[in-house]
This record gives C-alpha cells, sequence and structure tokens, in this order.
C-alpha cells in the first residue's frame, strides 16, 4: 500500500512539474492572418492574455477585439446580404420588382462603411495594448532618425531605422 501510495505522489508531482508554463520572452505583435498576439511568432490564445498584458492594457485588448469583431460582422454580413441580393436578382431576373435593389444596395453600403471604422479603431486598441506590452519589457518601438551631412558616399540623407 505504501508503494502504490508513494510511486502515485511521484507519478502526479512528474506531471504537476511538466505541467507548469513557460512563458515565452520577446517582441508582442498582431499576427494580422489570424488576428492573434503573437510573441516572437507563437500566437497567444485570446483567454490567456492576462498572463501577458497588464490590468490596462488586457482592458484596451478586450474592448479592442470586441469593437473590431463587431465591426468585422457587421462589414461581412452587409457585402454577404449584397451579394446574396445581385445573385437572387441575377436568378430571377424581369420577374422581381427592381424599384427595391438600390435601398438594399444604398442599406448594405451604409452598414458596411459603419462597420469599417469600428474595425479600425478597434485594431488602434489592440496596437495600443501590445505597444504596452513591448515599452513594459523594453521593447518599444524606436523612431527613425533622420540625418543630413557628410556620409560614407558623399553628402546625402540618411534614414536609420
Amino acid at each position: 500500500m505504501k508503494r502504490i501510495l508513494i510511486s502515485l505522489v511521484l507519478a502526479l508531482a512528474a506531471v504537476a512539474a511538466h505541467a507548469q508554463v513557460n512563458l515565452p520572452e520577446g517582441h508582442m505583435t498582431l499576427d494580422r492572418k489570424t488576428g492573434r498576439l503573437s510573441i516572437n511568432g507563437m500566437n497567444i490564445e485570446k483567454n490567456s492574455t492576462y498572463l501577458y498584458l497588464s490590468p490596462e492594457a488586457e482592458a484596451l485588448y478586450k474592448s479592442g477585439d470586441s469593437i473590431s469583431t463587431v465591426g468585422d460582422i457587421m462589414m461581412s454580413v452587409s457585402a454577404g446580404f449584397a451579394a446574396g441580393w445581385l445573385t437572387s436578382s441575377l436568378i430571377w431576373g424581369d420577374k422581381r420588382d427592381k424599384s427595391r435593389d438600390a435601398y438594399v444596395y444604398i442599406g448594405c453600403g451604409v452598414v458596411f462603411l459603419a462597420g469599417l471604422p469600428l474595425h479600425i479603431v478597434g485594431v488602434k486598441k489592440i496596437n495600443k495594448a501590445i505597444a504596452d506590452y513591448n515599452t513594459r519589457h523594453g521593447f518599444a518601438a524606436k523612431a527613425p532618425e533622420i540625418s543630413l551631412g557628410a556620409q560614407q558616399y558623399g553628402v546625402g540623407l540618411a534614414l536609420k531605422f
């Protein structure tokens, strides 16, 4: 009985030691393809951003993500509805009243244009949260420098990133 208990405790200790999370270190970016945060190419799940971001940056990230998602949904639904309306008007042809088409397309355009600024504002908030993380961890973005004067091959303008 003692052997079983000791081996069970050792097995659980080994599993617990293996399960510890090692947080990656490095420059945080927003992956444009997946829409996720990534540190040195390693994607971070949305439900674990609290491990990396400060509470203020976490609040910025959450609000920016929800605002951006609402904008994406508005743009997608309006574009899909307009495409579906166009497809149905091409299928049914002259059998339908065409006076409504302009109103439908204008309405879809208005909803699409209302979703675009929401998406942009949301992404800006996410980028502010990323900038907060990067400055807290010493990865602040450096402003480009412009210098005018004698360069290696004569007089010219140099731009350093």
